[in-house]
């Protein structure tokens, strides 16, 4: 969640990100509600699903692109300002979630169920994509620390300190002894480096061409998602997701493609702008959707073999356009837009 400036480049990434993470959660979702045989047809979705995970690296590279930058003013207090209005955001749609999730299991609703489900949201206990929701209000907590950091290091260092926190959580994300680490801090550091490594395309060049290098990863993405569904071969899962070698290199070449070959201060399309202006709305309600065609209406892309892509598609439509009119409204009524 970041001030809304009409950059026409984070804009289009905002988009790119949104149907990212639309597309992931359908694809986990149904995977995870059915039982899928491991085909082809489930490989290719692997894929897809894998390409899809640089949603949150995007998500965060723009947040440190536009609140790391040392030339805007951010007080402590719009720092609080940032922490209340993602904690309010966090109760209350995490207490409705947690209350839907009653009703759906046990087919009815009482009054002690809403304490329940209020009390696990504050001990972090919601639908699972609100993990995000903790994870930015730990780093808008943090943000002034970040800042001071980002003002005051040189582009020699920067880079240091940015591949030094890389090496560490490629590191600690290939030992499972470590694993630990990631369930009991939430904010490590993968994240801190997505929020930095935005500002350093902010503010640095990189010395060379990374269009190559950016092809390479997309294909190494590619083999890395074939390759580990073999048993033999399934530790190349660290090579993928958020800390994965090959997908956060991917997510940073991509990044900075999108800086550089989208103009910063073109106007941008009236659709994309709206469903920039609402990213944050539909991240918070696509869930509902999601879980509404996956439990409710049982549909299951992967059964359809050859039309699976097609039904797919049109889900990820359905998802966005729901999501997106539920956004727009609640932005509608007084004190709720104040919070999205």
């Amino acid at each position: 969640m970041t001030e809304n400036k009409h950059i026409k480049f984070i804009d289009y990434m905002r988009v790119f990100a949104t149907i990212c993470v639309i597309m992931s959660h359908i694809i986990t979702n149904t995977y995870s509600y059915n039982k899928i045989e491991h085909t082809y047809i489930y490989i290719i979705f692997d894929v897809i699903l894998n390409y899809s995970l640089v949603a949150v690296p995007i998500f965060l590279m723009i947040t440190g692109y536009l609140l790391l930058d040392d030339r805007k003013k951010i007080t402590l207090k719009k720092c609080f300002k940032y922490i209340y209005r993602v904690l309010i955001v966090l109760l209350f749609f995490g207490t409705i979630f947690n209350c839907v999730e009653t009703i759906f299991d046990t087919k009815s609703f009482r009054f002690e169920n809403f304490m329940i489900a209020f009390k696990d949201v504050c001990v972090g206990k919601s639908w699972n994509h609100m993990w995000y929701i903790y994870m930015l209000m730990c780093m808008y907590m943090i943000l002034p620390f970040f800042r001071i950091i980002a003002a005051n290091i040189d582009k020699h260092t920067y880079f240091i300190f940015l591949t030094v926190i890389w090496i560490i959580n490629f590191a600690l994300s290939s030992v499972p002894a470590l694993d630990w680490i990631h369930d009991y801090f939430p904010i490590y550091g993968v994240y801190i480096f997505y929020l930095f490594a935005g500002d350093y395309i902010r503010k640095y060049s990189f010395e060379i061409d990374l269009s190559l290098i950016r092809k390479i990863l997309f294909v190494l993405v590619f083999i890395a998602s074939i390759l580990h569904n073999f048993k033999a071969l399934e530790n190349l899962q660290v090579c993928l997701a958020y800390n994965g070698v090959f997908s956060s290199l991917f997510a940073i070449c991509l990044f900075e493609y999108f800086t550089k070959k989208i103009n910063k201060n073109n106007v941008v399309s009236k659709v994309i702008c709206v469903i920039s202006d609402n990213s944050f709305g539909i991240y918070i309600m696509h869930m509902i959707f999601v879980n509404f065609i996956i439990k409710f209406l049982r549909i299951n892309f992967y059964s359809y073999e050859n039309f699976s892509f097609i039904i797919f598609v049109f889900e990820i439509i359905i998802v966005l356009l729901c999501s997106l009119t539920v956004s727009m409204i609640m932005k509608k009524i007084p004190y709720l837009k104040k919070f999205m």
